[in-house]
């Protein structure tokens, strides 16, 4: 359809390929065009002139309304979301970056002369100013091998998860990196401090063991009526100004004491 001499693509003309009428921001690459909708139930489409593709569905992907697009040098599309924050695509599964609300993603240009370097990823958070980072390393920079946790806790426990990691050559970890936690919802920390800090300097090879030593875990209380609830929580290695390495899900189950 054509509309003031423009070609006009609606939800309706291309038989709901284009999941939405309600489309906010856009981006382009050598792949082609997508497409970051805001209106409810928001989430990202793409289009290559062979068809139209929801990015959303089965890939991890917490659908909300989009404020923003930008695709990196690596070829990875950051999605700036009115709620949930910042989250990264790389052509398989969506990572989340930061739960902080984004309405704008800008990356450093890639030339040698100008102020930031094309290393440089910088967000506009709603209310709460700007956020800088490094972009994430092309390739796995960590690597986590043991997860310690307790399968089966008793509601009001206190109990210390332990994560440990190995960083990757040339990589290594030193004070002023952390374990960061990365769901929305503070109550999914359960009482623990959102960081736990890296203590002196590991060496690439060497494994560190994540855990907070002053704020342990604490089991919720059950939900009315269930006498069982599993419960998970997101962390994620924060390295060298960036965050490293897959999500790293905590997971527990709060069961009712015996009778």
């Amino acid at each position: 359809m054509r509309a003031q001499g423009v070609s006009l693509y609606s939800a309706e003309n291309t038989e709901g390929g284009l999941r939405s009428n309600g489309v906010r921001t856009l981006a382009i690459d050598a792949r082609g065009l997508w497409i970051g909708y805001f209106t409810e139930p928001g989430g990202v489409g793409f289009y290559d002139k062979e068809g139209w593709a929801d990015c959303t569905a089965g890939a991890g992907f917490p659908v909300e309304r989009v404020n923003a697009l930008a695709i990196d040098p690596q070829g990875r599309v950051w999605v700036g979301m009115e709620q949930r924050g910042i989250a990264v695509f790389d052509g398989q599964a969506w990572q989340p970056y930061t739960t902080l609300p984004a309405q704008a993603v800008a990356m450093g240009p890639p030339c040698s002369a100008c102020p930031f370097d094309d290393d440089d990823v910088w967000t506009a958070a709603s209310g709460s100013g700007l956020t800088h980072s490094g972009l994430p390393l092309p390739e796995p920079a960590i690597d986590v091998v043991a997860v310690q946790v307790p399968r089966v806790v008793r509601p009001g426990q206190a109990f210390r998860p332990a994560i440990t990691v190995v960083p990757r050559a040339p990589y290594r970890l030193e004070e002023g990196d952390f374990l960061a936690h990365m769901d929305e919802a503070d109550e999914l920390r359960f009482g623990a401090y959102p960081h736990m800090a890296v203590r002196g300097v590991v060496e690439p090879g060497q494994p560190f063991t994540f855990t907070d030593y002053d704020n342990l875990f604490v089991a919720p209380a059950l939900p009315s009526g269930e006498a069982s609830h599993t419960y998970t929580s997101t962390w994620r290695v924060w390295m060298d100004n960036r965050y490293v390495g897959p999500a790293i899900p905590i997971t527990f189950t709060v069961q009712a004491e015996g009778p």
